[in-house]
Formats: structure tokens, sequence, C-alpha cells
């Protein structure tokens, strides 16, 4: 079928055309909004690109040995054991970031409310910030426990006006840091590295002495490869043995559980004590895409089997004639697709246009809880073009114009070529 043939069948029956292209758009509108999301969440996306080869490892536990007395300690991890991990071979870096809250002093007197996160030197590398001014703080710096941060553009605009505030002092309701470097933040949807302001590890560090694994810290760990997680576990699996086998013999009554950790950074949102479970927000995922799609296709479905019904005829003509059936459907599948593959990019742009009218909640529709430092949450650039998401909206308008076009279409082909020809006469 060529252009000039299509644009023809576009003039005919325009009001169809229309409806058609606006109910497909709107559920292409729909379900790519679901993706993006998705995509968001999990995908690799400033400062986070190397989230295919980032895992986890955050709330551990400590067990008594006692039968019955239902003692534990859970809580996050300390640098010991992050110390322990990071000279695996199969970790080509590691960081352990404890996230917290800052009260940071405006020109005015009063105080904004920031995230403050305390890290180390390997925090740079686990993720990609790019630095506007200034450095990072060194490892040396660390250790020294220097009063040195980095903090993010918004930040030094909220408090300086600008972002050329490399040296400056910043205050909060304590203490006062030097400022080393400037980065452009992430969204605050990118949850493992959104900060406003960072400083280092040491000035920070809690350790629960009766149990010195146990820490206020998480483990982002970067692996050489993604496929080297399973040996990392059987390592600190084989490494819990040691600590609890130490701990044994050393009359302690508390041995240390893990879980099965480290996660993919896809799968920690998904655990839950000691399993993953994602089958809730599979079903979440199933549950929309059938709204989005299927309900939505059942009813272009019967539009176009209409359509098809009123050419009938045409096809029995062009049956008698030598064309097969084989070549009227892919007729169809063709104005079909290229009128699903319009709706298709509309739909693309409405849902742009959703997740930006809609950033302050729609990134966060799968979890539970979301605090937002009262910033409106920003949506960059590279979290909606990305050739995942083009891959979708093309795999959309396939399963849209296969399933409305194909039923109704073998459906009336299926009918002798004189009843075809003789339908209406």
């Amino acid at each position: 079928m060529n252009i000039k043939q299509f644009l023809v069948l576009l003039r005919q029956q325009h009001l169809f055309n229309i409806i058609y292209i606006l109910c497909t758009a709107l559920s292409v509108a729909f379900t790519m909004t679901l993706f993006l999301v998705i995509y968001i969440k999990f995908g690799p996306i400033y400062p986070e690109e190397n989230r295919p080869r980032m895992a986890i490892l955050g709330r551990t536990n400590y067990v008594s040995n006692q039968p019955g007395s239902g003692e534990s300690w859970g809580s996050c991890v300390s640098r010991a054991l992050g110390d322990s991990i990071r000279r695996m071979p199969e970790v080509e870096c590691l960081t352990c970031v404890s996230s917290g809250d800052a009260n940071v002093r405006l020109p005015d007197g009063s105080f904004a409310f920031v995230k403050h996160v305390s890290t180390d030197a390997d925090y740079w590398r686990v993720f990609g910030f790019r630095f506007l001014g200034g450095r990072a703080f060194s490892e040396a710096e660390c250790e020294a426990r220097s009063q040195v941060c980095v903090v993010s553009a918004s930040l030094a605009r909220k408090v300086f006006g600008h972002t050329d505030v490399v040296g400056r002092e910043l205050a909060t309701e304590s203490e006062t840091w030097q400022i080393l470097g400037v980065v452009e933040e992430g969204s605050c949807a990118m949850s493992g590295s959104y900060a406003h302001m960072w400083t280092p590890v040491c000035t920070k560090e809690q350790i629960m002495s009766q149990t010195p694994l146990l820490g206020s810290f998480t483990l982002f760990i970067l692996l050489r490869k993604p496929s080297a997680l399973d040996a990392l576990r059987q390592r600190v699996a084989r490494m819990e043995d040691r600590i609890n086998a130490a701990s044994v013999h050393g009359a302690d009554d508390m041995t240390l559980h893990v879980s099965g950790q480290p996660d993919y950074f896809w799968q920690s949102p998904f655990r839950i004590n000691e399993n993953i479970n994602m089958m809730e927000f599979v079903r979440e995922v199933v549950s929309m895409l059938l709204a989005f799609l299927l309900i939505p296709a059942m009813n272009m479905c019967s539009m176009v089997a209409s359509r098809v019904n009123g050419r009938i005829s045409e096809f029995g003509i062009r049956r008698a004639y030598g064309a097969t059936r084989r070549q009227l459907l892919w007729q169809v599948l063709q104005e079909n697709f290229l009128l699903t593959l319009i709706a298709g990019i509309g739909g693309l742009l409405i849902s742009y246009v959703m997740m930006i009218a809609c950033a302050d909640w729609l990134p966060f529709i799968f979890e539970t809880f979301h605090f937002s430092y009262d910033e409106k949450v920003s949506i960059h650039p590279d979290m909606l073009f990305s050739g995942w998401v083009m891959g979708a909206v093309l795999v959309v308008c396939l399963v849209l114009n296969l399933v409305s076009a194909a039923v109704p279409t073998l459906w009336a082909l299926r009918k002798p070529v004189t009843e075809e020809i003789n339908h209406r006469r």
C-alpha cells in the first residue's frame, strides 16, 4: 500500500479515523506513562547510570542463639562490614552511605530542611555526578574528619544565589562546612543518590558497640560485571558463616543474618526481611496493562470489524481477481498499523506531558512513602528519551494493531467469495 492510497483512506471515513486515532493515542499514553515510571525506577538514569551492575546490601540482623529468647538486633551495616566486602574480587567499587537530614542556615537567618548524606570518597565513583565546580572530598579528608562538603546546585542557589560557591562556608545548626564542590543533582525520583549535601563519612559514623557489624550505612556495590553477583553472594554467605562460627566459639549468643544479600538494584525495593517479594508489584503492573491495552483493544476491534464489514464486497471482488486472504489481511494490517503508528506518536507525546505535569506523584505510584523536602520533582530528558522507551512504543503499536485488526479481518475473510461479492448488493 502506497502513501497516496493511505491518504485517500484517511479522507474516507474521517470520523472513524479520528475516533480510532484518539482512542489508540490515549491507550498508548497511559501504557507509556506506566513504562516511563518503571524506567525511572529501574533504568540507568543520571546519576545512577550504573544501575545494571549495582548491588545493594541494606538492613541486616543479629539474632539470639538462646532458644525461645526472641532477642534480635536489626540495623543497617557498619563500615567494618563494608570494608570486608570491598576487598572481594567481584567488587569494582563500594561506598557506604548514611542518609539523614540537616537544617542549613539561609541568608535571612532562617533554616532550610535538606537531605544530608554522609559517605566516603568512593561514592563519586559509584554514582556519576557531574561537577559544576570544585571537586569531591578525598579518602584522606574522610580519615582526617575534615569539615568539608559537596553541595547540590539547588542548595547553592538557595543559600548563596548562585553556584560559584567553591571555598565558601555552609552553616548548619551546629557545624560549619567548607564547600569543596558543587554537583548537578539528579531528580528526587532517584532515591538512591538524591541529596542536597554530602559530607565525609567519618564525621557521622555510628557503630553499635554490642554488634560491631551493625551501623547506620547502606552499601552500594558496583560489580565488575552484572553476572558477578551470585559469586559475591556466596562469598558474603561464607563470611557470614565464619563470623557466626567465631561468635559461637567466643561465647557470643548472637549470630549475624544478611538474608541472602547483596541484592541487585532492581531487587532491593522488593526485599521484605528474608525474602524478595515482587508478586504484588507484578500484579499491579499486569492489571494496569490489561486496563490500558486489552480493554481498549477489544473496543477498537469492534470498530475495525464494522469498517471491515463495509468492505466485504471489495474483498470479494479482489479475491475473484486472484487476491489471496493473506494479501487482503496484510493490506488491512498495513492500513491499521499506519493509523496506530500516528496514534502511538501522539500517545507518546501525551505521556511526556503527563509525566511532566504530574511529576510530583507519578514516579512514586508504586511506593508507600515519599518525602520531597518541599521541592518540585524534576523530570530530566534522559528519563523520557531512551531506546528502551521507543522500543516499547513500537511493541505497543504492534500489539494494538494485531489485536484490533487481525481478528475481525480474519473473521470477515472466512466467507465464500460469492457471498462476499453479493454482500449488501
